[in-house]
């Protein structure tokens, strides 16, 4: 029997654009770690699998509605330690960010967590996004996704070069073997990454990898890379097409 994976997209108020106007909406407590928190418990108890939160870098009209508030990997460190099973997925943008700063956050909160963690990966889309990161307008969609597969490998490298075996804790004078803790030099087109990672192998060793986009470059970067798919489809045969043109 195939199993069915239910996560839980927790998004401001709500997903509609005016849920915050609600007389019981929770806008005033956008910035308060423990309504996530309590949201992620009951879908914990709930036997949800995982709490999913996107990231934007702009904030949009200020009076129509929160668009962003907090930073998710830094909720998310909240939420490892107010939980104990659900997965936490995190979005990272590729263009925005670097391998080796988004390899260590996130190994960092797959130690916290207990081997939870999960990385969306997205490329962004909108100018305002990019001009708040160094460009004039955002890069080619082609680039951003050169970028990413990239971003992505990268990423991996660092995250396997501490082996299992690294770390030895012997107190006598030897922490880890040096030969199971090894530079990447990853020199590619759009990163120089010596390695390596700052942080021993975490307990899941790679984060799970989600990946968001319906374009064909972006359907071949889930199908090589990701394990799942955030995806949107408007009715049951444009969902069906997708599924197998992915697989």
């Amino acid at each position: 029997m195939r199993q069915l994976h239910l996560n839980l997209f927790i998004y401001g108020c709500g997903h509609h654009a005016a849920a915050w106007r609600h007389p019981n909406s929770p806008v005033e407590r956008l910035g308060d770690a423990g309504y996530f928190e309590r949201l992620a418990q009951s879908a914990e108890r709930a036997k949800l699998d995982a709490v999913f939160f996107a990231d934007g870098q702009y904030t949009g009209s200020v009076e129509d509605g929160p668009k962003w508030f907090l930073e998710p990997i830094t909720l998310l460190s909240a939420l490892a330690r107010a939980t104990e099973k659900i997965g936490l997925i995190t979005t990272v943008s590729s263009t925005f960010q670097t391998p080796f700063n988004t390899a260590r956050m996130l190994s960092s909160l797959d130690h916290i967590s207990g081997g939870r963690i999960a990385w969306n990966v997205v490329t962004s889309m909108y100018d305002m996004e990019a001009r708040n990161h160094g460009y004039e307008s955002m890069p080619d969609h082609g680039w951003r996704y050169q970028r990413a597969a990239e971003f992505i490998e990268a990423a991996q490298k660092l995250w396997d070069s501490w082996s299992d075996r690294a770390l030895v804790l012997d107190r006598a004078g030897k922490y880890a073997e040096s030969a199971e803790v090894n530079a990447i030099n990853h020199h590619g087109e759009h990163f120089l990454v010596d390695g390596p990672l700052t942080i021993p192998r975490s307990p899941q060793g790679y984060p799970v990898l989600f990946q968001a986009g319906s374009s064909e470059q972006g359907r071949d970067t889930a199908a090589k890379y990701a394990e799942a798919i955030y995806a949107v489809a408007y009715d049951l045969s444009a969902a069906q097409a997708y599924y197998r043109d992915v697989k």
